[in-house]
């Protein structure tokens, strides 16, 4: 963030970049704050001493799948704007 707040007028200086900037700033900041949140931790640590090891385990790999498809679900949305701006 300190990058960017430093280099703002340079970064944003072209059209295209900062249609960008614009678009994708609050996709990563999405993206930055769920890979943030304690909560998730937390729900683990109560839930896992209420149930079993093999309920646990199906818990766990369900948040597993849950967080790698919204990671890959941005990286593919940013990607496509990056394609997109591209031939902006």
């Amino acid at each position: 963030m300190r990058y960017m707040k430093d280099n703002t007028p340079v970064i944003i200086g072209g059209r295209g970049n900062r249609a960008y900037v614009l678009t994708t700033a609050p996709i990563y900041d999405e993206w930055v704050r769920s890979a943030q949140d304690k909560h998730r931790v937390k729900e683990v640590i109560t839930r896992r001493k209420k149930r079993d090891d093999v309920t646990h385990s199906r818990f766990i790999k369900k948040k597993i799948n849950r967080s790698t498809n919204n990671i890959a679900q941005t990286c593919a949305t940013i990607t496509n704007l990056q394609v997109q701006f591209s031939t902006y």
